[in-house]
């Protein structure tokens, strides 16, 4: 993605609605089966302050059902969703303590005509058309 998109969802109480988000990914195949994604979040006040980077790589247990892989892939992937969810927990409590604004959930009037009108604009560019996803070939389709 080229240019940044409006924020749509609030998602966090520490981010206001005046952010723009630009998402940023590789190809699996271009990169040996590695896959990254960056989410650059940009603010009209305070410039470019936050990136979430993903990076992941085919399994080696691909063919398997996750039942059938060994103990080592439980121990190290079992629990993931619950040590997320406690790093975030934890983040938050350190940006509390470190005295970070809270923005409470604003109401959908609010920030809805900013937003569409923002994605009509971008929309009218050949990039941010909309595409079916059912007809794209994905690398782990039969």
């Amino acid at each position: 993605m080229k240019e940044a998109v409006p924020k749509s969802l609030h998602v966090s109480p520490f981010m206001d609605m005046k952010n723009s988000w630009k998402i940023k990914t590789t190809c699996p195949d271009a990169d040996g089966g590695k896959l990254s994604v960056d989410i650059y979040v940009g603010h009209p006040d305070l410039g470019k302050y936050f990136l979430a980077r993903l990076g992941a790589r085919e399994s080696r247990h691909r063919s398997k059902r996750s039942e059938r892989a060994d103990l080592r892939t439980l121990w190290h992937y079992g629990y993931m969703p619950h040590r997320v969810a406690v790093w975030i927990y934890w983040q938050a409590l350190v940006l509390l303590w470190k005295g970070a604004p809270l923005h409470m959930h604003p109401t959908l009037e609010s920030y809805q005509a900013e937003v569409i009108k923002g994605m009509r604009q971008k929309q009218t560019q050949p990039q941010f058309r909309y595409w079916d996803w059912q007809t794209v070939h994905w690398h782990w389709s039969p």
